[in-house]
């Protein structure tokens, strides 16, 4: 049984159904999740460094004249009020060498533990490896006696966020959330069940984050397959996105990928390079994850090539226009755009 922090005498902490939040980065991320917040009538505080990101959020707030709680932002940590639940929602993109970095998850759960009182709940709602809410978020919430799932609660709920979806958000996309503890748990489904209207716990934090990972791991896989499969098609002669729209009919076991410049973004190609660098430190590392990761990389290489060669060889001189630099349609977002 997981060590809930709890005498055998003690009950579950009193869960209390209103308060204030904390949300620490207001990117694609952290912004509609504050809004939601708000919205479900928390007095919600938005900390994000960049005073953009803030008072781009205070416009949407009041753009979409909704009604419920309060919705105020900061760029000042010392700012931040001693809020019930904090969620921590920075960005997790890879450094220079390729591996996951940590930083601003460290800096902001270093926030959450210097400014939230004894009893709050901290949320990682950040794409992180496996074991990142068991070590570096708990060790950081652990500090000078205190324990979590007694003095402090930790939960994780990874986001599941579709930039330019109008018809998705916090509210309509299930949540998965995983805690270490039964008192983490609870409080964290107490502030979920107002967020969001479907949420799904799962039995260890390791279980979210892994799910994150593998969702968009299989996306990058199947992407990579059908660049791959779009060489053979070409070769023998058979239009590629025929071949897919047909095999869309079938009604069960398959979904469709498009050939295109491989895939960008925020997520997907970064996603699976945190669930490789634990399966290798694991001693399970997977080459088809590798070659997946090479093939994305490669892709645009490859278009700008085969572009090249159309025009016999070579692109000097020419001029080409580029319809399109982002990594999805009506998306503003230039994260791992294809490098052409």
């Amino acid at each position: 049984m997981p060590d809930t922090g709890l005498r055998p005498d003690m009950s579950l902490p009193a869960i209390a159904p209103a308060g204030e939040v904390v949300v620490i980065g207001l990117g694609y991320v952290g912004r509609p999740l504050a809004l939601e917040a708000a919205a479900a009538g928390f007095a919600v505080t938005g900390f994000d460094l960049s005073a953009d990101a803030g008072r781009a959020t205070q416009a949407t707030w009041q753009d979409a004249g909704r009604k419920g709680g309060t919705l105020r932002t900061t760029a000042d940590a010392t700012a931040l009020p001693p809020a019930a639940t904090w969620l921590v929602c920075v960005p997790t993109p890879l450094d220079a060498t390729g591996q996951p970095d940590l930083s601003a998850v460290a800096a902001a759960f270093a926030t959450c533990r210097g400014r939230m009182p004894r009893g709050a709940l901290a949320c990682l709602v950040s794409t992180c490896q496996p074991g990142a809410t068991n070590g570096l978020c708990r060790a950081a919430l652990e500090q000078e006696g205190w324990r979590v799932g007694r003095d402090v609660f930790l939960a994780v709920s990874p986001e599941r966020e579709n930039p330019g979806d109008a018809q998705g958000g916090p509210r309509r996309i299930p949540r998965l959330l995983g805690a270490p503890d039964a008192a983490s748990m609870a409080r964290a489904r107490a502030f979920w069940d107002r967020v969001t209207d479907t949420v799904v716990p799962v039995t260890t934090p390791e279980v979210a984050e892994c799910a994150k990972l593998l969702e968009n791991t299989y996306r990058l896989v199947n992407v990579a397959l059908i660049d791959q499969l779009h060489a053979a098609f070409a070769a023998l002669g058979v239009p590629t996105r025929e071949v897919v729209a047909a095999a869309a009919t079938k009604p069960f076991g398959f979904a469709p990928f498009w050939p295109g410049l491989g895939a960008g973004g925020h997520c997907i190609p970064i996603d699976p390079a945190y669930l490789q660098m634990e399966a290798r430190r694991a001693g399970a590392p997977s080459r088809l994850l590798d070659l997946a990761l090479a093939g994305n990389a490669a892709r645009p290489g490859r278009v700008a090539a085969a572009i090249a060669e159309a025009f016999g060889g070579s692109l000097e001189g020419r001029r080409i226009l580029v319809a399109g630099v982002t990594y999805k349609p009506d998306v503003a977002d230039l994260r791992g755009a294809a490098p052409l």
